[in-house]
């Protein structure tokens, strides 16, 4: 059995300027939903870059989560998960490890998503909604 995720954040989408997010994770391609989630974040992204990047963040925990219980459960570890989302600019800085200037203000307990990247855990997807 293989786990996929959609992920998808909006910007300044609440009165209180704070984004929304959401993500859903389910079983093989076709498999029924297994887990899913959507929520105010906690803090005020700057722009929407930063608000599917700290969506990301959340996906990917609950990822670890599922992914774990999936192997308690058949006995053996699964391969990289695939996780799309549709934000070219979060997915970019998700895939590259260099702390930039541009990243420098985001909270150090989101850039776990690079190395969730780097050792294969995730293999984060575009894919146009």
């Amino acid at each position: 059995m293989a786990i996929m995720g959609y992920c998808d954040s909006d910007w300044d989408g609440s009165l209180d300027r704070h984004s929304i997010f959401g993500y859903c994770y389910v079983l093989n391609d076709k498999g029924p939903l297994i887990s899913w989630r959507y929520s105010k974040q906690r803090i005020i992204a700057l722009n929407s870059c930063e608000a599917e990047y700290m969506a990301l963040a959340a996906a990917i925990q609950e990822e670890k989560f599922l992914r774990q219980l999936l192997a308690d459960i058949q006995g053996c570890t699964t391969s990289g998960v695939k996780l799309y989302a549709d934000n070219l600019g979060a997915i970019a800085l998700a895939k590259n490890p260099v702390h930039h200037q541009w990243k420098k203000h985001i909270d150090i307990k989101y850039h776990f998503i690079c190395f969730a990247i780097e050792k294969g855990i995730v293999d984060l997807q575009y894919i146009p909604l």
